[in-house]
């Protein structure tokens, strides 16, 4: 699974350049990718016992959504941001032709 949404992701950065909804795709898969990559590497620690490991899983759950959240927030604030600069740049120099 961490390998497709890393497609996804180099997909989304590179072949479509973070642009529209693709940003959006772009941050929730990059929390995927940390989330599975992190994982498998509690899978692989030995002498933890189940109930541990569980917590340690759900937690992790959490904060990769969490960062998913707030990157795609930050990703569509800065997007919109962006907009409104170049929209004012390309208005105010159609003024001066």
């Amino acid at each position: 699974m961490s390998v497709y949404a890393a497609g996804l992701v180099i997909l989304t950065w590179r072949g479509f350049h973070l642009r529209g909804t693709w940003r959006l795709i772009f941050a929730f898969a990059l929390a995927v990718v940390i989330y599975f990559n992190i994982l498998a590497l509690s899978v692989q620690i030995p002498g933890v016992c189940g109930e541990i490991r569980f917590l340690f899983q759900a937690a992790l759950l959490t904060a990769a959504l969490s960062i998913g959240i707030l990157a795609a927030r930050r990703f569509t604030e800065r997007a919109a941001a962006l907009a409104s600069i170049e929209q004012n740049t390309s208005s105010t120099s159609a003024l001066r032709h």
